[in-house]
């Protein structure tokens, strides 16, 4: 609220200013308080640049980190056939990198696959890397051309009903 408040103030400020809208010059006293509101209105917007400073390196510093485990994880996870990672949060607790992946799989993931990947992990991001694998198993099977028919034969052959 006391953002968009500054903002609008500033900005018709601006607008009074840009339309020569301003104290006569004999008139001393009027003119001290219009440059007393101008300092006003530059030491509101002084004092809001700072939390919106800070936020907004916070932001790009968290973007950051996320593109960095993102590309991260997508090498890791191109070298593994049989695993294809499926969605993935993070958290930070101090310099520790907590990981929750879900990962899809046709098989069991191994406890020394799992300790590899750790290990690959907190390497590539420099960091501690605590991991939390949510497994969704799947089976991928292959295209399967149709038949001459055009229907896949099934294993019993259906008789086909007469037209008689």
């Amino acid at each position: 609220f006391l953002t968009n408040l500054v903002g609008i103030v500033a900005m018709s400020s601006w607008v009074f200013l840009s339309m020569d809208f301003k104290p006569e010059a004999a008139r001393r006293e009027r003119l001290q308080l219009f440059a007393r509101g101008w300092q006003a209105v530059l030491f509101m917007i002084f004092l809001i640049t700072i939390p919106l400073a800070v936020v907004t390196v916070q932001q790009i510093q968290k973007q950051n980190i996320k593109t960095n485990i993102e590309g991260v994880l997508e090498a890791e996870f191109q070298d593994m056939p049989d695993m294809r990672l499926r969605n993935w949060r993070y958290e930070t607790y101090g310099d520790t990198l907590a990981l929750d992946l879900e990962v899809e799989t046709n098989g069991q993931l191994s406890m020394e696959q799992s300790q590899a990947i750790q290990e690959n992990l907190t390497e590539r991001l420099h960091r501690p890397v605590a991991l939390t694998f949510r497994l969704i198993p799947t089976i991928r099977l292959q295209p399967l051309p149709p038949t001459q028919s055009g229907l896949t034969p099934s294993p019993d052959e259906t008789p086909k009903a007469s037209t008689e």
